[in-house]
């Protein structure tokens, strides 16, 4: 695909009863991002029951479709594993409000005492809307993200089902690598993850120059991670300095207060997940910023991270290719650094 033409999603609509999507979920077409133990599953579906009982149309749907017609589905809320879960009998959910005795009920069980319920709940219909394959996949992911509220671990493990099989395989690779590398130096476990790698790769690949992309295009931030997450798995080998900087860069800031208590900034109200991996792209190209002027980078960096100035400014900063070169560049000028 081309990065410098003007793209669009193409999307329509289908409307699926759930015992159609049941059918779907049990030949293993449809595909659920799991980030975590779904425990609150028994008590969405005990609300959605409830919803169905009174007639309460089931929220819109969006929906990646993959090449072979299996959907992805892009809904943070769990409201259709919850159900698929129930019908499949992996928990009983909570009844007083449909029966008059206080009980959980397995849908085998409901089914044979109000068989009448059992059906309307198999006859539910869902409205999707299905994102076309062909739609170029950083599209797929800005409308989920458009759509829905992730967190950073869903929205990666998003990525990682929708770019199964292009080019993801290489992130997961290089990044294991890294953690083992920079584990030593986290001894409370706070050790990094796949997604704040892949911040840092994006920032450090234009940073370094590594992207064939142009100024005047200025792609935004889910086409730059696309071409980040390509370019590692079609050019590896140059990302062969990275993992020397991302080590080095790694021990000189492990004792910082932004590493050493993360709690003291990206817990705060004034901190977001998205605020902290920008600020570990950036961190990491200042580092090398700070050793290209001779410099030893532990006291500026600390500066950086604790001035109450910069951190504001990058969680400010929207995520374009001009956006980040600029901001590099006022950077490399700034002398308060």
């Amino acid at each position: 695909m081309s990065y410098y033409e003007q793209d669009a999603v193409i999307i329509y609509e289908r409307k699926y009863a759930l015992d159609y999507l049941f059918r779907m979920y049990q030949e293993g077409r449809l595909y659920f991002p799991r980030t975590e133990l779904m425990t609150d599953n028994p008590s969405i579906a005990a609300k959605l029951l409830k919803a169905i009982q009174i007639g309460i149309p089931m929220p819109v749907i969006y929906v990646s479709e993959m090449q072979n017609g299996d959907f992805l589905i892009l809904e943070s809320k769990n409201q259709i594993i919850a159900l698929l879960e129930y019908l499949q009998g992996l928990f009983p959910v909570r009844t007083e409000e449909i029966f008059q005795n206080l009980r959980f009920v397995f849908f085998y069980e409901l089914n044979a005492e109000n068989p009448r319920l059992a059906a309307m709940i198999l006859r539910t219909v869902f409205q999707f809307q299905i994102i076309d394959y062909q739609t170029p996949k950083y599209l797929h992911m800005e409308t989920g993200l458009f759509h829905e509220e992730w967190n950073t671990v869903q929205e990666q493990a998003v990525r990682n089902i929708l770019y199964d099989g292009h080019g993801i395989e290489a992130l997961h690779s290089f990044s294991n690598d890294i953690i083992q590398r920079t584990r030593c130096y986290f001894p409370s476990g706070n050790a990094m993850n796949e997604i704040e790698i892949l911040y840092m790769m994006l920032f450090w690949g234009l940073y370094k120059k590594k992207f064939p992309v142009e100024t005047q295009a200025n792609p935004g931030e889910q086409l730059l991670l696309e071409i980040t997450v390509q370019n590692l798995y079609f050019q590896s080998y140059e990302w062969s300095d990275f993992l020397n900087i991302i080590e080095s860069f790694t021990a000189c800031c492990v004792m910082q207060p932004f590493f050493k208590d993360p709690a003291c900034y990206w817990y705060s109200p004034a901190f977001n997940e998205k605020a902290k991996l920008k600020t570990l792209g950036i961190s990491l190209c200042l580092y090398d910023i700070f050793l290209c002027k001779g410099r030893e980078p532990y006291s500026s960096l600390n500066y950086f991270f604790t001035s109450n100035m910069y951190i504001p400014q990058i969680d400010a900063l929207p995520l374009t290719l001009n956006n980040i070169r600029f901001y590099l560049a006022s950077l490399w000028e700034d002398t308060r650094l």
